[in-house]
C-alpha cells in the first residue's frame, strides 16, 4: 500500500499527539508527543512504516541537539506499541509507563 493510504491515521494520531504535547517546543510535552505519535502510528501503520516516515522526517530537518533525543523518544514509542498495542486504547497505562520512563531515565527531555 502506498503512504497516502495512511494519511488519515497518521493526520489523527498527529492531531492527539499535539494535543498531548500542549503546544511545547522541547521540554516534557515535547517527548511526549514524539513518544506518543510514533507509538499510536506504529499501531496503525505498522513499525517500520511509522518508522521510514518519523525518521525520514528528523533527518531531513536533522538538528544536532533536538534530532538524536526526537529520534530517541519515537524509539521508545514503537517499543511501547509494539508490547502494549496502540497508546489509544489504553492512553492511561501508556501515560503512566511514559511517567516512569522519564523518571528512568529513558526519554530524552531537552530543556
Amino acid at each position: 500500500k502506498g503512504h497516502s493510504y495512511f494519511l488519515p491515521a497518521m493526520i489523527s494520531n498527529y492531531n492527539i499527539a499535539n494535543e498531548l504535547g500542549q503546544g511545547q517546543h522541547n521540554g516534557y510535552y515535547d517527548a511526549l508527543r514524539h513518544a506518543v505519535w510514533s507509538a499510536m502510528d506504529a499501531a496503525d501503520i505498522g513499525y517500520m512504516n511509522a518508522n521510514q516516515f518519523h525518521s525520514l522526517h528528523e533527518t531531513e530537518h536533522w538538528d544536532d541537539i533536538e534530532s538524536p533525543s526526537d529520534l530517541a523518544n519515537n524509539s521508545w514509542g514503537y517499543s511501547w506499541a509494539e508490547t502494549f498495542g496502540d497508546p489509544k486504547d489504553n492512553m492511561d497505562q501508556f501515560l503512566l509507563d511514559f511517567d516512569n520512563a522519564v523518571k528512568n531515565g529513558q526519554i530524552n527531555i531537552i530543556p
